[in-house]
């Protein structure tokens, strides 16, 4: 790929390939842009604030190849309404070079045979669905939707050539935040500081760049719509940062739950290796999801300390699958699971297992020791999370999702009133932080008098709200 300007490019391109009885539109990118159309590195970041101009370049990314006949470009996004929104602004570019758009997920055939197909996220196999195929650039909107780098690697396995002159390149956009916030800012190694106007390294063989980019560097929106500009600024704090200046930094604000009690923790080193024994009592605690995760919190008790030593996650399984993890766990590390916690709707009659039982009926029918968290206003949780979690040491391994998604629960943000409401956002941590909550309401019934006064403790809680 040759490192020109993505408008010389466009020109080439059009005198080639497109209806010349059609206007071509010169597009002139800025600063930011430019460096990364320009790039040869084989994985681009390009990622900042809000209106940064990300996702029209990136669609400008594929033209520098669609002349190539054999050229396979592909576009992830992370469900059918967000790639919906990229086929329409894709289409509007693309169209111009004479591409045609079929089927859904859209593919786009250029003159030359080149195709760039899309899809997303949305479905039970997306991660494995591109195994096998041979892509010469993929690019992923807002990658940090994807949680893990182990499932974005698996994305990668299809980004190869065996045409000698095509060299396959990877392009990420997003904005900070969101459940992959953190590899990815490990991945790409970025610091607030040190990455102000970028950041390009190699390793394992390969070059990595980093182009920030805020709505600042973007004055073709900045300029035609500064009314917007002035609403990121006028963010609260944690969002301005992360939506107006691009700050990949993390912020504890009073809209977090539990942000600050977990920087806490880090701070006192009660989030570190967590042993497992055998000879204390342990317990599992369920969030039950239909669409969303379903999220298994392990903890111990030792006297007055809570250890939570595991934290297991999954979707789209029976209920069996989880009860295997429950299992598995016990001979691995030679204990006993005391009693398993369902949330109070788990003794709701559906179709369970292709059996029309009750979840309660079914972890009873696999093995297990059975009770219910209380049901309380979630409000009430919360404060039962915030009393016990000064409590706590989690381990920082096995928990480690779970960890982040306590730190990012928050509040909902109303766009329209600029302020947060009073209410949860449901979002990526919501599961991991609903169980979690189901573990601190379990305390009454898990604690006896004398082990601990953290039974006392909740036991008082409840009587404080009765009043």
């Amino acid at each position: 790929m040759s490192a020109i300007i993505p408008f010389e490019i466009h020109e080439e391109v059009s005198r080639k390939y497109f209806d010349k009885g059609k206007d071509v539109t010169t597009w002139t990118p800025t600063n930011k842009q430019t460096t990364m159309l320009s790039s040869t590195a084989s994985y681009i970041l390009f990622g900042g604030s809000r209106g940064g101009g990300k996702t029209d370049a990136a669609i400008r990314w594929f033209l520098y190849d669609i002349h190539h006949e054999k050229f396979r470009g592909l576009v992830i996004r992370r469900n059918a309404k967000d790639l919906t929104d990229f086929v329409d602004r894709a289409n509007q570019v693309w169209s111009k070079f004479g591409a045609k758009k079929t089927g859904n997920p859209a593919k786009f055939t250029f003159p030359s045979g080149a195709i760039i197909y899309t899809g997303h996220l949305g479905t039970d196999d997306a991660y494995t669905a591109y195994q096998g195929h041979e892509y010469h650039k993929i690019l992923i909107e807002e990658l940090t939707h994807i949680p893990t780098q182990e499932l974005f690697e698996k994305l990668m396995g299809s980004l190869r050539s065996t045409e000698p002159d095509l060299t396959p390149q990877f392009l990420a956009t997003t904005n900070p935040g969101g459940p992959g916030h953190e590899w990815v800012k490990e991945y790409w190694k970025i610091t607030d500081i040190e990455c102000e106007n970028g950041k390009k390294f190699e390793e394992g063989g390969l070059t990595r760049l980093f182009v920030p980019a805020n709505i600042e560097d973007n004055r073709h929106l900045a300029d035609a719509d500064p009314q917007y500009v002035q609403f990121l600024k006028n963010l609260p704090p944690d969002l301005r940062a992360k939506w107006y200046e691009g700050s990949w930094e993390d912020i504890d604000t009073e809209n977090q739950y539990y942000a600050s009690r977990i920087t806490r923790m880090k701070a006192q080193g009660r989030i570190t290796k967590v042993p497992i024994e055998p000879s204390l009592r342990t317990f599992v605690v369920y969030d039950i999801g239909l669409k969303d995760k379903m999220v298994l919190w392990y903890f111990q008790i030792h006297g007055r300390e809570v250890r939570i030593v595991n934290c297991y996650a999954n979707r789209n399984k029976p209920l069996k699958h989880y009860s295997d993890n429950q299992y598995t766990f016990q001979t691995d590390n030679d204990i006993i699971i005391e009693k398993v916690f369902l949330p109070h709707d788990g003794n709701v009659r559906s179709v369970v297992d292709d059996n029309l039982q009750t979840r309660y009926e079914k972890m009873v029918e696999l093995g297990w020791n059975v009770g219910f968290s209380p049901n309380v206003p979630i409000s009430d949780g919360i404060d039962a999370v915030r009393e016990l979690i000064g409590h706590c040491v989690i381990d920082e391994i096995r928990c480690k999702e779970g960890i982040r998604a306590l730190r990012a629960y928050q509040k909902e943000f109303d766009e329209k009133m600029n302020r947060y409401k009073n209410t949860p956002l449901h979002d990526w941590a919501s599961d991991n932080a609903d169980s979690f909550r189901y573990l601190a309401l379990s305390f009454p019934e898990v604690m006896t008098t004398g082990i601990s006064n953290i039974a006392q403790m909740q036991k008082n809680l409840f009587k404080r709200r009765k009043k």
